[in-house]
Parts: structure tokens; C-alpha cells; sequence
């Protein structure tokens, strides 16, 4: 599936993500305002529980990306750390 992220651009989706979108819950969220009292000001703003969302499971794919491209020494520290809490 094609999704245009206002923050993030174009974006391809996974089939099972595409799925997971298209789930009577998740498709909920596309009714429920993320901005506020802000869209009183401004009408042409809109952004709701699924744009952040989806915003959400993209820059959290960019960050496990990173994690998985960057050094070995750095990504033991991390599971180190983790692995204290």
C-alpha cells in the first residue's frame, strides 16, 4: 500500500501492515483529532490518531534500521543496557 506521510513522504507498506490498517479499530482512529484546540485556530490543519500513528510505526522502522546498521560494538552496549532495566 502507497501512504503519503505528511512528515515522512511517500511511503511503500508491507502487505501485513497494509492488513493491520485496514482493521476496523485501527481505521477508528482516522475520526479522532491529534491537534487540539490548534484546528480552531487553523481548519486546515489535520492530523489524527492514525496519522500519528502510522507517523509513529515509521520512525520507529527508521530507528531499528539504524540500530541494525550501525556498529556491533554500539548495538552490545544497547542490549547491555537494556538487558540492567
Amino acid at each position: 500500500m502507497h501512504y503519503e506521510d505528511t512528515l515522512y513522504g511517500p511511503v511503500e507498506l508491507p502487505a501485513a501492515i497494509t492488513d493491520l490498517l485496514h482493521t476496523a479499530p485501527i481505521q477508528r482512529l482516522r475520526g479522532i483529532r491529534q491537534g487540539g484546540a490548534i484546528v480552531l485556530a487553523n481548519p486546515a490543519i489535520h492530523h489524527t490518531r492514525f496519522d500519528h500513528s502510522v507517523g509513529v510505526m515509521l520512525l520507529i522502522g527508521r530507528l531499528g534500521a539504524a540500530c541494525a546498521n550501525s556498529s556491533q560494538a554500539c548495538c552490545m552496549m544497547c542490549r547491555t543496557r537494556l538487558s540492567r532495566t
